[in-house]
């Protein structure tokens, strides 16, 4: 994998998870001075549309590393990193579907539910593309490093 697509992922993810976590923590956990308050804090709309703005740059990241990267490490057999790898694309699929599903259903059951689908599957892809940039990382750093 090329450095700048490797930064680009690393961007990306940064962002649309750092972003869902400021998002998770205000919706999740701050309580409104009003109770008619459709925002939980004044920086809610922010993080929001940054998080919609950059979430398609890590759809095409996704889709470009399962073709350039994750499809040939498994056709090769390789092992290192294969776990974490596999949780990602058990992850990635939900929290696509439930993040566009987000933005366009009305019915707040329905919303409740694909909010949950979401939180859910972004807690997983966040864990598992941190264990996986590791893995990778020392991986890399063993092949560097002469005997």
């Amino acid at each position: 994998m090329s450095a700048m697509t490797r930064w680009i992922s690393y961007l990306a993810n940064l962002t649309v998870g750092g972003s869902g976590l400021v998002l998770l923590w205000m919706v999740f956990f701050l309580k409104p001075d009003d109770p008619y308050a459709i925002v939980h804090h004044p920086a809610q709309p922010f993080w929001k549309t940054l998080h919609i703005l950059m979430a398609p740059a890590l759809t095409l990241s996704i889709g470009y590393l399962w073709c350039q990267h994750a499809w040939s490490y498994w056709r090769g057999k390789v092992q290192g990193g294969r776990k974490s790898g596999i949780l990602l694309l058990v992850s990635a699929l939900p929290m696509i579907i439930s993040g566009y599903a987000l933005q366009v259903v009305i019915d707040l059951h329905l919303r409740t539910f694909w909010s949950w689908i979401h939180t859910g599957t972004s807690c997983l892809w966040i864990a598992g593309i941190s264990v996986h940039i590791i893995i990778h990382q020392i991986i890399n750093r063993s092949r560097q490093t002469p005997v």
